[in-house]
């Protein structure tokens, strides 16, 4: 069967399992988390687990020597435990029939295992494959999906408070301003917290300038806005700094990935309120847009960019993003990158 969330993490928290348990979906933070959840929760007795655990990798296993260990029974307790992390790279391209050797085990599996096929990096089981259609239909399966920008940041507050954080949404921007909608690297960011902050505190933007390393002036977040309201002198002020201050690798923050990211969002946004006219208050919650610190900056935005502008601003931005991949021969660093885009965009 096909389980939420908060239903197979309540199940497996009622120690509630299956022969076969599916987990894959764009969304890997999820998966990653249950996956973990049940190495480290399974076996009560830790004394039982050196006997009854065994953790593949889906590039050096074989799915024969996958269903040889889960054919075998436990000893000394109840159930055998057999994770495969990664399990979308036992999956071969040329393969005719994808996982068959686990897709037959799958018919008549070993009732005292416990199988995980945890899919990552966003990757996921074929649906018209048998041993999908027999998971959903006879076992556990857990889709993670893709979470989006206007609802990634009540999933960072979840993240900070499990983590025993408080954080509000304008230190939620500067962790989206830096890494994107990437709830993995987020959790990661927030984890550098642990030794410097205590349980219940307020994540400030110092706290996270300071041991995060965002600027919390000088980000893609603000670069944005200053664009959208066409503020010459603040833009450039915020390219200035990155031009002193060069990403050492293409996931920093003052990358051009993340311009990319946070003007093509914003223009995307700008066009659906142009077509949408009225933008209400729920269709602006659709769209990610908060209503008393964003939506002011977006009908600014719409007194300076008419609707064959914005159009002109998306069609840049998608042309940068083929220059930021090296298309049509193109050579020149990030930062000189964004600037030029930004110019292009700001002068419509």
């Amino acid at each position: 069967m096909k389980l939420s969330y908060e239903q197979i993490m309540g199940q497996l928290k009622d120690k509630q399992y299956a022969p076969i348990i599916l987990l894959h979906g764009e969304e890997p933070y999820f998966v990653d988390k249950i996956t973990r959840y049940i190495q480290d929760n399974f076996f009560e007795d830790e004394g039982l687990k050196d006997f009854n655990y065994q953790l593949f990798y889906g590039k050096e296993t074989s799915e024969a020597e996958i269903v040889a260990n889960a054919k075998q029974f436990p000893m000394l307790s109840n159930y055998r435990l057999i994770v495969v992390r990664e399990a979308q790279k036992l999956i071969k391209e040329k393969s005719a029939e994808k996982l068959a050797a686990i897709a037959e085990y799958a018919q008549s599996p070993q009732k005292q295992t416990v199988l995980v096929l945890s899919f990552m990096e966003g990757k996921k089981l074929d649906g018209r494959t048998a041993l999908y259609k027999n998971i959903v239909k006879n076992y556990i399966c857990f889709e993670s999906e893709r979470v989006y920008e206007n609802k990634i940041g009540n999933y960072v507050i979840d993240i900070a408070k499990e983590k025993g954080y408080d954080i509000r949404m304008p230190e939620v921007n500067l962790l989206v301003a830096q890494v994107g909608v990437n709830l993995s690297r987020i959790s990661n960011e927030l984890d550098k917290l642990n030794n410097v902050v205590s349980k219940g505190q307020l994540i400030t933007d110092e706290i996270i300038e300071k041991y995060v390393g965002i600027s919390r002036k000088y980000n893609n977040y603000e670069l944005k806005n200053a664009v959208l309201c066409k503020n010459y002198n603040k833009a450039f002020e915020i390219l200035e700094y990155f031009k002193k201050n060069p990403p050492t690798s293409r996931d920093e923050w003052t990358g051009i990935i993340h311009a990319i990211i946070a003007y093509f969002e914003a223009f995307y946004i700008l066009l659906q309120m142009y077509y949408n006219g009225k933008n209400d208050d729920l269709f602006l919650k659709m769209l990610g847009v908060r209503i008393f610190t964003d939506y002011p900056i977006y009908r600014k935005a719409m007194q300076n960019y008419s609707f064959a502008n914005v159009v002109k601003a998306i069609h840049i931005i998608r042309q940068y993003d083929m220059y930021s991949k090296g298309g049509d021969g193109n050579e020149t660093d990030e930062v000189e990158l964004i600037r030029e885009m930004t110019i292009k965009i700001i002068n419509l």
